[in-house]
């Protein structure tokens, strides 16, 4: 063995290895740019047929029967019941699973029960024709008065004379005067005060429950107005009471949110609102108010759309309307929600806006809806389908019959209350909306003195809802081409790209054009690989093994190359002679006897040291090599 042989076949060894973890960085950076670029979506403009939303359902049922529904998460069951009980068999499992996860308080889930989780199984239930009556007892009793929101008491009377009021509380009365200039003085008590430039009086907080009863000794009205208490922007009531001379009228402040683990939930409460709406419009006005003063500070649940299902306020639809991708769809949020936004959305819009039909083509392309599964999930699938185009459900029980059927509205609750109309319980209406016995007509644009825009401008003040547009541009607004500077950049890059108010901390800013100038461009961030990292770090820790213990390698590839092993030795001390060999006989040296006649000159003999014997060269390191393989063999 020639020395030095071993350690340039391990150098060349690390070297090759080290150089393959290097072609594997450079092949795991291309693949995560290939995920970048393979999510860009192409945004088509032509119409899609809205029946490819059958394509979705299949695979949704497929999905459901490919999985042990027990093993669905609650929002994927509720969602699944909503979308798929129009399939008796998928159907009955489901809600046979929905049942089973009902907590004793009437409830979901058990053991943890969840104000949304319950207000689904609710609606869901309710679209079955269940008895459900334990269940919005349950809800109703999830509620307590929220901190925050200031509250005034109008007085107004239409007489150009200075009128006098009595309101009365706790029994006794407060006298108090309502001037020319509208202006209310005199001395209310403990539980008002002087606000708003002297127009209203300031409610106190310790007096919200109490029942206050206001005559006037002219024609009068009564209102309660609201607003957040760090906030500036005032909520004046719709509600307005009205008597006459010697009458009287009764108001308090009654002012809920749903409550979750002892405090108010505003998801929770958004969607505890919306069914119970369906079953008991008086909870609507105690709702309102924290669901309306609390709105950007949870702009993330989208509470436009749930908003505008209870109230059919404008507002609420320009600003739902406002927040629609250029390429049709939703999303407030994280990426994650995408389709989760839409269908929440969706739910708002009732099929009726075209904002709508420009949802429903962006969730129909191929590219989007691929083989039938947003986002290849359950819950998000299920709940685009209830929302975008739900089907009827089958009932083992009395089937409700549908509102519209018999010449009924659905609509919401307000609606039908300004319409002199009743909410009718037996007939279904889809989501939040509720059958009213009366024909609601809603206002055309011009009505409400606006104009129409076409489909392809926008309103430079948003759009309000109209019975003939989607796109009713309110007194004041401007149709105008929509943006052309950068309005698709950033989205059109594909479904990875959103604009956002700020981006997560898992996502990129980007520098692509967003249509609000106040909007920044965030991409998902490329899930990154570090495996390549951990083989490179194996490698160094086995070049260094290497290194510490490179005489042991060296002795185990002598082994390996010569045969040795760690065998017993033989106790003889030397090989035997070959069998039946000769012994081998020993040659004399032959002595030469000079001549006596010849004379031999000798040399001078010098004195001199006697040579040390030259040993016979070897190589020490094979020596070390044969004692360490005969002390391991000992």
């Amino acid at each position: 063995m020639k020395k030095g042989v071993t350690s340039n076949y391990l150098l060349q060894a690390v070297i090759i290895l080290f150089i393959f973890a290097i072609a594997l960085t450079f092949i795991v950076a291309d693949d995560n740019s290939t995920t970048i670029t393979n999510t860009t979506t192409t945004t088509t403009t032509s119409s899609v047929n809205l029946t490819g939303f059958d394509k979705s359902y299949s695979c949704l049922k497929e999905q459901i029967a490919d999985k042990d529904v027990t093993t669905l998460s609650n929002e994927e069951l509720e969602f699944s019941l909503l979308a798929m009980s129009y399939d008796s068999s998928t159907q009955s499992k489901l809600k046979t699973e929905l049942l089973d996860r009902e907590d004793a308080n009437n409830c979901w889930p058990e053991g943890a029960c969840t104000l949304k989780d319950t207000s689904l199984a609710l609606l869901a239930l309710d679209a079955l024709n269940q008895n459900t009556k334990n269940i919005q007892s349950w809800l109703g009793n999830q509620t307590m008065n929220p901190s925050g929101i200031v509250w005034y008491l109008q007085i107004d009377t239409d007489a150009s004379e200075k009128a006098t009021c009595t309101i009365t509380y706790d029994g006794t009365g407060k006298t108090v005067y309502v001037n020319e200039d509208k202006t209310v003085t005199g001395n209310a008590g403990s539980c008002f005060s002087s606000a708003y430039s002297g127009y209203w009086l300031q409610i106190n907080s310790n007096c919200y429950n109490k029942d206050f009863q206001v005559s006037c000794n002219k024609d009068f009205l009564i209102a309660t107005h609201f607003k957040k208490t760090a906030d500036s922007t005032y909520y004046l009531s719709t509600t307005i009471h009205t008597a006459s001379v010697g009458g009287s009228i009764n108001t308090s402040v009654q002012s809920i949110c749903f409550k979750q683990s002892g405090s108010c939930n505003y998801e929770g409460s958004l969607w505890a609102a919306m069914a119970m709406n369906k079953k008991d419009s008086t909870i609507r006005d105690k709702i309102l108010p924290y669901l309306m003063v609390s709105v950007n500070d949870n702009k993330r649940y989208l509470p436009a759309a749930f908003l505008s299902i209870i109230t059919g306020y404008d507002d609420y639809f320009t600003d739902l309307t406002n927040q629609q991708n250029t390429n049709g769809y939703w999303q407030i949020s994280e990426q994650s929600r995408r389709y989760y936004d839409t269908a929440v959305a969706l739910l708002a819009l009732n099929g009726k806006a075209g904002q709508a039909d420009t949802a429903k083509e962006y969730l129909l392309q191929p590219n989007v809806q691929g083989t039938g599964c947003w986002n290849n999930n359950i819950r998000d699938t299920a709940f685009v389908l209830y929302a975008a185009s739900p089907k009827p459900p089958t009932s083992t029980l009395t089937t409700k019959s549908q509102c519209k059927d018999f010449g009924f509205s659905c609509t919401t609750s307000l609606d039908c209350n300004r319409n002199n109309g009743g909410i009718l319980d037996n007939f279904a209406c889809f989501s939040g909306f509720v059958c009213c016995n009366v024909t609601v007509t809603q206002q055309t644009c011009s009505d409400k003195g606006g104009v129409k825009c076409p489909s392809t401008q926008e309103c430079s003040s948003g759009f309000i809802s109209s019975s003939d547009s989607s796109y009713c541009c309110p007194s004041g607004g401007v149709c105008q081409d929509k943006t052309s500077v950068n309005v698709n950049e950033c989205e059109e890059k594909g479904s990875a790209y959103s604009c956002k108010s700020s981006c997560e901390s898992n996502e990129n800013i980007e520098s692509y054009g967003c249509q609000d100038s106040d909007s920044v461009c965030c991409s998902a961030q490329a899930k990154r690989s570090y495996w390549w990292i951990w083989i490179l770090v194996l490698l160094i820790i086995l070049l260094v093994l290497a290194f510490i213990f490179r005489n042991q390698l060296k002795v185990w590839l002598f082994k390996r190359s010569s045969g040795f092993s760690k065998a017993p030795a033989s106790p003889q001390t030397r090989p035997p002679f070959p069998p039946n060999s000769p012994r081998p006989m020993m040659a004399m040296p032959r002595r030469i006897i000079p001549s006596s006649q010849q004379q031999i000159q000798r040399p001078p003999v010098r004195p001199m040291s006697r040579p040390m014997p030259r040993p016979f060269p070897k190589d020490r390191e094979l020596d070390n090599t044969l004692k360490k393989l005969r002390d391991m063999s000992k």
